[in-house]
């Protein structure tokens, strides 16, 4: 009977191990076993987020950041959505137009800058339009080579 017992009570205790929270490389069929998880996609809306206790981070999403909190169990809230105020621009020449991207170091860099979410757009010298004068700020920080050109939306070309 003891032995029974012992018995029941170490599988209980092996099915509790190896049913643990999925880790960070979550498969689809792991996303089921939790139902508060969900499949996020590849939209890249970053939003910041904190729990009061620890320095706050940037997430790739607001469902990203719910996925944090069902694996880890803890209750951490999107604090701001971060806009990203990107350098890459159309340039109009003859009969053709190219695109710039921004580089992943630049793009690292704007997403641990924190500013305000204020609307007071500035136009940069590279004829981006900033969220305001912060967004450009931190543009410079990062590496970008420009100055407010004039307050307000530069017009495209």
């Amino acid at each position: 009977m003891k032995v029974t017992i012992v018995f029941a009570i170490f599988l209980v205790a092996l099915v509790a191990f190896t049913s643990g929270a999925p880790g960070k490389g979550s498969t689809k069929a792991s996303l089921q076993k939790k139902p508060c998880l969900k499949e996020c996609g590849d939209v890249y809306k970053p939003v910041c987020g904190g729990d009061n206790a620890s320095k706050p981070r940037s997430y790739g999403s607001e469902c990203v950041l719910a996925n944090f909190n069902c694996e880890s169990g803890m209750i951490v809230l999107a604090l701001v959505q971060i806009i990203l105020a990107s350098p890459a621009r159309k340039i109009r020449q003859a009969d053709f137009t190219t695109t710039t991207t921004p580089s992943p170091s630049y793009t690292r860099c704007l997403n641990n800058c924190l500013t305000t979410q204020e609307y007071n757009p500035v136009c940069g010298t590279d004829s981006v339009t900033y969220q305001n004068e912060a967004k450009i700020r931190c543009a410079q920080r990062c590496g970008k080579s420009t100055e407010i050109s004039f307050r307000g939306t530069c017009q495209a070309l």
